[in-house]
């Protein structure tokens, strides 16, 4: 599980957003974010499941966007194989991730 705070995020001289010949400052809000997930080794194939909730909602709208609540799955199912002994790693990894999101 992971819970990541509401944070404000402030950056220098990112781009000339208004055309002026100068670098502009860029500051962004983030809201709260929590998240958490599960897996399960057969064998070789590991199935995941990963659940993450973002409060837009008291973030506020911006240029008449309506943030709300958005909770997001994500499942995926990765295989292992062994790699060849004269490799310097010990396992490679085929992956297939999808996902749903939806709004409250």
């Amino acid at each position: 599980m992971n819970i990541i705070t509401p944070r404000k995020l402030e950056f220098e001289n990112v781009a000339d957003f208004d055309f002026d010949g100068t670098l502009d400052d860029l500051d962004l809000e983030a809201p709260l974010e929590i998240g958490g997930g599960a897996a399960y080794t057969f064998s070789k194939l590991v199935i995941e499941a990963d659940v993450k909730w973002v409060n837009w909602g008291n973030w506020g709208n911006v240029d008449g966007l309506d943030m709300r609540i958005l909770t997001g799955i994500i499942m995926g199912i990765c295989s292992w194989r062994p790699v060849p002994t004269d490799h310097k790693t010990l396992l490679t990894e085929d992956a297939v991730d999808f996902g749903l999101t939806w709004r409250f």
